[in-house]
């Protein structure tokens, strides 16, 4: 009972902050936005940066990989006339223009910054920044990731076919399922073939040298975008020079606007409930320690978290089916496999009487499909020839015959598709039993 008014609890300072963003944006006539971008320097490390943001007690996340300080990723809070969000007297407030700081950050560490629509490049000329492929490095390492969707499970064999490679399922809960798959080293990287239907997606990766979380939503104009943490970075968060002197609400606000406490929403949006806190403690645990913990507070069973570690290979799952690429017939076969073995199918009245007429007299099937399409042609026909229907009765007309006659091939197709799966199932009976008594 303790955990769960934690929890509730942690949702209400959520729910605060955001209400305080609000009337603050409404007094000072300001819709605070996440802005992001990128800060490339020449020598100084991103501590002197967060110095400098810090005595004009600007609000920012910075971010970096620790074998690359000189690409620091920025975060910071923008107004819609672009000024950046600053502290004063403890609360926030508009304080220079976006592009005045960009200037400033360019010129005083000789820097390339791009943040927001804002670019200006004053890195030195005669120097080449290190470079590190990126590419190169991923394709030597084993990739083993896990997702977190509401694709149906029909559907993963024809996805496996697209994606080119093989992807392991089991349930999550009654509404979402769990799809894994590894990438070894050099192969290439695979399309993700979901579609915005399946939107949220959350994905949890794991390489020996990063682990990431990314959570997938719908974005504009039909395309999907993501938001997510890697633990491989090292960040810092600013809160102006002065944090002991801000109130727990302007600190929530803050973790909202430039840090990762809006991960928190992103995920409860997609699973439902969570510990809340769990998730924040996981979010500001460094390295491989977060990720488990993150792991653990979206449920993931434990045999899933040892597939991710690399401790359990994923044909080892006891409770995942397995799907290859071998075609789309074969997927296309495996789905309706998939559709068929349902038990909210195939439990119903009319889907076992259909089976068993389908098994035992296939050629009622095949008569009353026969009769049907001739239903189906009589309509076409009737409608191609009819001079009192109109364009748009003759259309409708003719549709609903074409639907009737496919309806028909169909059912022909799956009472086949059963009555051949039965026979196979007959015949691996029959193996089994003279195995045995060859034993």
């Amino acid at each position: 009972m303790e955990k769960s008014t934690d929890l509730d609890q942690t949702h209400e300072d959520l729910r605060v902050a955001q209400e305080t963003l609000n009337t603050q944006d409404e007094a000072l006539g300001a819709q605070w936005n996440r802005t992001e971008g990128m800060v490339v320097l020449a020598e100084v490390t991103p501590a002197q940066v967060a110095d400098f943001l810090k005595d004009q007690d600007i609000v920012a996340c910075l971010e970096w990989y620790p074998a690359t300080p000189h690409l620091l990723s920025i975060t910071l809070a923008c107004d819609a006339d672009s000024r950046v969000a600053v502290i004063k007297k403890g609360a926030l407030e508009p304080g220079l223009d976006l592009e005045e700081l960009v200037l400033s950050l360019a010129s005083t560490f000789k820097a390339d910054v791009r943040i927001g629509q804002v670019a200006i490049d004053n890195y030195p000329q005669d120097t080449t920044p290190p470079v590190v492929d990126e590419e190169e490095q991923a394709a030597s390492q084993v990739l083993r990731t896990v997702e977190i969707t509401h694709m149906a499970a029909a559907a993963i064999p024809v996805r496996a076919t697209a994606e080119g490679q093989t992807l392991h399922c089991m349930d999550y809960d009654d509404d979402r399922r769990l799809v894994l798959w590894q990438r070894g080293p050099e192969e290439p990287a695979s399309k993700v073939a979901w579609s915005l239907t399946e939107v949220p997606v959350i994905e949890l990766r794991w390489s020996p040298d990063e682990q990431t979380l990314r959570i997938w939503k719908a974005a504009d104009e039909g395309s999907a975008a993501w938001d997510g943490h890697t633990w491989a970075m090292d960040s810092i968060l600013l809160a102006g020079s002065k944090p002991q002197a801000i109130d727990p609400e302007t600190k929530n606000l803050i973790a909202s606007l430039v840090g990762r406490a809006r991960l928190v929403d992103a995920i409860h949006e997609a699973l439902g409930e969570v510990d809340a806190k769990a998730v924040i403690t996981a979010l500001e645990t460094p390295g491989t320690v977060g990720f488990l913990a993150m792991c653990r507070a979206v449920r993931l069973p434990g045999e899933v978290i040892d597939f991710l570690k690399g401790n359990l290979p994923a044909e080892k799952l006891e409770d995942a089916d397995v799907h290859e690429d071998k075609g789309m017939t074969h997927a296309l076969g495996r789905s309706v496999d998939v559709i068929l073995t349902d038990p909210a199918f195939s439990s119903s009245t009319y889907w076992s009487m259909y089976h068993k007429v389908a098994i035992e007299n296939p050629w009622i099937v095949r008569i009353f499909a026969a009769l049907q399409a001739l239903a189906g042609g009589a309509l076409v026909f009737k409608a191609l020839k009819s001079q009192r229907m109109g364009g748009l009765g003759k259309f409708l007309t003719s549709v609903g015959g074409v639907v009737i006659i496919l309806d028909a091939i169909g059912e022909v197709v799956v009472a086949k598709y059963l009555g051949t799966k039965e026979s196979r199932r007959l015949e691996e009976l029959e193996q089994r039993r003279a195995s045995r008594l060859d034993s």
